[in-house]
């Protein structure tokens, strides 16, 4: 019987300031802190390792910031980068996707440890009361409690679980080919598993 590993989950973060312009209407948290005609934006990944350490994980963040091509849309001014350790977890979330390392589990292996992994997620959801969608809502449980809602991006509707077309890039959306997880020549080289949903 298939035992699901736990790997070490970082989301990289990414901050920035960037001149306002007349077609942006900032948010106020974009606002707070910035100098007058700035204000803040920002980006974030997750990441995971079956190992790590500290070295590593820098170069890596700086390595993802590097190949964040939306940064050229903007007049970056600072930058602040940072990694945070989340947790110990069986599948990483991408965009409107997860993935986990292929250790040689089957099909029916794949989808039963993701079935348990969405499903853990959404009793963290309903445990801490946080509803379907995004609202100050979250920000109120987030101070009181310390926890954040953990968004599937879709995921906890079996019926959007697909594979990605073999040689599509590993960032994006692409053509499905049908039945997950992915094992397509792109996850075959990263050596993942994908779901994309």
């Amino acid at each position: 019987m298939f035992e699901d590993p736990k790997y070490h989950l970082f989301r990289f973060y990414a901050k920035w300031l960037q001149p306002d312009t007349e077609d942006y209407e900032p948010s106020a948290w974009q606002k707070k802190d910035a100098p007058d005609g700035f204000h803040w934006n920002s980006t974030s990944t997750r990441t995971m390792y079956k190992e790590y350490n500290i070295e590593h994980v820098e170069q890596e963040i700086e390595r993802w910031w590097d190949e964040f091509d939306d940064k050229k849309k903007y007049d970056i001014q600072k930058v602040y980068l940072y990694a945070q350790y989340e947790e110990q977890e069986t599948w990483c979330q991408g965009w409107f996707s997860h993935w986990t390392f292929d250790v040689g589990q089957t099909d029916q292996e794949a989808l039963r440890s993701f079935e348990k992994f969405v499903q853990r997620k959404k009793a963290h959801n309903y445990k801490y009361g946080f509803g379907e969608h995004y609202d100050d809502h979250h920000e109120r449980i987030y101070r009181k409690t310390g926890q954040r809602a953990y968004c599937l991006m879709g995921a906890e509707d079996r019926w959007r679980w697909t594979a990605r077309a073999d040689g599509q890039s590993m960032v994006g959306f692409g053509p499905s080919t049908g039945d997950p997880p992915c094992r397509c020549d792109a996850c075959r080289k990263h050596g993942v598993l994908r779901i994309d949903h």
